[in-house]
């Protein structure tokens, strides 16, 4: 969903989140050269595990137990 018209509440919280991801997954991969998608998905994928991983702070809680506990079962298939 975009953020909210005129005074956005959520602008803050997003542009944190690309902070974090820009320090930790693509900071470390800065001086590496890739050629291809495939590579570049691979080289990520362990940072954003590791991240996702991550107790925070505020929360008490790792990303992935927060998405397992709270967004997981709300998900619902998509249409066909």
């Amino acid at each position: 969903m975009p953020a909210r018209v005129r005074k956005p509440k959520d602008k803050p919280k997003v542009e944190g989140a690309v902070l974090i991801i820009d320090r930790d997954v693509l900071a470390p991969l800065r001086k590496q050269t890739f050629f291809g998608i495939d590579e570049l998905n691979r080289a990520m994928q362990p940072l954003i595990d590791k991240l996702n991983e991550r107790t925070m702070r505020d929360y008490d809680a790792s990303r992935r137990t927060l998405f397992d506990t709270i967004d997981r079962p709300a998900m619902r298939a998509l249409p066909a």
